[in-house]
């Protein structure tokens, strides 16, 4: 099952991750291609695209999720770590981070 560009727009990623953990067979893979993001603001400081990326995430991608059922809130800056343990707290076993593209994270996790 594929998420592309998709979890942190969501009103509730945790709710779908666990739907789509029920409707995956065993075995079965979720990938999750999210916008490119760091864990900590401050390592950013210096590249222009974290500016443009926060921005962008404060003013369209954070208040639609907040204005869905759920209003989580994620944006596209919340890091990996937030999208890994987004993916271990529905139940994926081995969330990891299969590619960092420099424009997009690609996290991967089994059922």
């Amino acid at each position: 099952m594929l998420f592309s560009d998709a979890l942190h727009d969501m009103g509730d990623p945790p709710a779908a991750l666990r739907q789509a953990r029920d409707v995956l067979a065993d075995g079965g893979i979720v990938v999750a291609v999210e916008p490119w993001s760091l864990d900590r603001l401050e390592d950013g400081i210096g590249n222009p695209s974290v500016r443009i990326d926060y921005s962008i995430s404060t003013s369209v991608c954070t208040p639609g999720s907040l204005a869905q059922p759920g209003a989580y809130g994620m944006g596209t800056q919340g890091g990996p770590a937030a999208r890994l343990r987004l993916l271990a707290e529905a139940g994926f076993r081995r969330p990891t981070l299969a590619a960092d593209t420099g424009a997009n994270l690609v996290l991967a996790a089994t059922k």
